[in-house]
């Protein structure tokens, strides 16, 4: 969902940016606050998947800062992001080669740890997210793995071809992206980003913990067992029209992801929704019931 981005916020951003000390929690906390900042490259044809990014993921026994899926119709890719601080170099200042700095090298080796997991435990990672590949139906299709790391600024990169080749290498050796945080500056430097809603694991399933972005189908696929919903998000929800009290009874909200399907037609009524929509939310949910449907 597209949203104005506050200049306000902007300028906030960079001034965290520029702060003394190590800034990744604080960082993490702005960007998961406003998500519009979050960066969410590597995304495939149906775009991020249930409009939602995953905020501190375990990956064995390390913990993605935030994760997300995107899908095709037949592949899957989910997507880990570790945030380091703006202010870590990515190069060091050797004339002879282009190397990366210690503190790079750490933050690639944090990068690697995850790669390692899933190449040794990717079923149990796939089984810790499997009530979010819906479908049902696309969860036999392949997943893949891509990590993204958000460190420093561009000014090292930008003007430097074998830098830029080096980065290149890395993401095509290791599946690494390296990003920069004057890269999401220039995201929203458009003034326009999507916003998103934020879950984080919860024992075998998730809590939605925010929505400035309203979640995509998530209440059609995921029910209580696997989904819990902070106060401020269901009392969110509700505003937006949002059947919870269904929902929370077990029903799938799968009339324009808001009503369950019987009573549909009312709501749809009741909103001002045309008339011939009404009518045939009436008629689907008489025929379902056996009854004659209404002339």
């Amino acid at each position: 969902m597209k949203a104005a981005i506050n200049s306000g916020h902007v300028e906030e951003f960079r001034a965290l940016l520029s702060a003394p000390g190590r800034q990744e929690n604080a960082i993490q906390t702005f960007l998961e606050e406003h998500t519009a900042f979050l960066p969410t490259p590597g995304l495939l044809n149906h775009r991020l998947h249930l409009n939602s990014v995953i905020s501190k993921l375990p990956i064995g026994d390390r913990i993605a800062d935030y994760a997300y899926l995107t899908k095709s119709s037949d592949e899957w890719k989910l997507v880990l992001v570790e945030l380091e601080d703006s202010k870590k170099k990515l190069f060091t200042q050797s004339s002879k080669h282009v190397g990366f700095t210690a503190e790079m090298n750490d933050a690639i080796a944090q990068v690697d740890v995850w790669r390692e997991f899933w190449s040794e435990n990717k079923q149990a990672v796939l089984s810790s997210i499997e009530c979010l590949l819906v479908p049902p139906g696309m969860r036999r299709n392949t997943v893949s793995l891509e990590c993204v790391l958000v460190i420093g600024r561009s000014a090292e990169k930008d003007f430097d071809e074998a830098r830029r080749k080096r980065l290149a290498a890395l993401r095509r050796d290791k599946q690494i992206q390296v990003m920069t945080y004057d890269t999401i500056l220039r995201m929203v430097g458009s003034g326009f980003g999507e916003v998103r809603a934020i879950l984080t694991k919860a024992g075998k399933g998730f809590r939605l913990r925010s929505v400035e972005g309203l979640p995509s189908n998530l209440f059609t696929y995921l029910l209580p067992e696997h989904l819990a919903v902070d106060p401020d998000a269901e009392a969110t929800l509700r505003a937006e029209g949002y059947d919870m009290d269904a929902w929370l009874a077990n029903n799938p909200l799968i009339v324009n992801e808001k009503w369950p399907d019987e009573g549909a037609w009312k709501r749809a009524e009741e909103a001002g929704m045309h008339p011939s929509v009404v009518r045939l939310l009436k008629s689907s949910e008489e025929r379902r019931r056996g009854a004659a449907p209404a002339i």
